[in-house]
C-alpha cells in the first residue's frame, strides 16, 4: 500500500477514539455494539468505515450529540486536530418517536421540579432513569 494515497475512510470504534469521544477503543466498540452510535439514522457496528461526510448520532451520558464527519485519521492524534475532524450541533435530539418521548419526559421533569423543592433524590433519580431509558 503506498503512504502517499489519500484516506478514504476509517473504522467507526477508531474514528471515535481519534477525535476523542472516548478514551479507549474498547468502550467506543462497547457503545457502537451497546446501539449509542448510528451512523446516517442507522445502526452500525464498530467495524463501519466512517468517511467524510457522514452524520453520527452519539450518546453520552445522558445528552446526544450530533455529529457531521469532516475528515479522518489513521492514528492518535493532538485534541486541537480530533476537533477539525469533525462539526458538532448542540444538543441533538433523535428523530421519530423517540425524539418526541423523551421530549414529553424532559417536560414532565421540568414541571415535577417546579413543584418539588430541592434537588431529586436517590429513588427520585432511580425512577427517572427507569421511565427515560428503561429497565436495565
Amino acid at each position: 500500500m503506498d503512504t502517499n494515497e489519500p484516506i478514504d475512510g476509517v473504522r467507526l470504534d477508531k474514528w471515535l477514539k481519534f477525535a476523542r469521544f472516548f478514551k479507549q477503543r474498547s468502550l467506543a466498540s462497547e457503545a457502537v455494539d451497546g446501539g449509542h452510535v448510528k451512523v446516517n439514522g442507522e445502526r452500525a457496528k464498530p467495524s463501519r468505515i466512517v468517511r467524510p461526510g457522514d452524520e453520527l448520532l452519539i450518546l453520552l451520558g445522558n445528552d446526544y450529540r450530533k455529529v457531521l464527519v469532516k475528515g479522518v485519521a489513521q492514528r492518535s492524534i493532538s485534541k486541537a486536530e480530533a476537533r477539525e475532524l469533525y462539526e458538532m450541533e448542540e444538543k441533538a435530539r433523535p428523530e421519530g418517536a423517540l425524539g418526541e418521548y423523551i421530549e414529553i419526559i424532559e417536560r414532565q421533569e421540568r414541571m415535577n421540579r417546579k413543584e418539588q423543592s430541592g434537588n431529586i433524590n436517590k429513588k427520585q433519580r432511580r425512577e427517572l432513569h427507569k421511565h427515560k431509558y428503561g429497565d436495565r
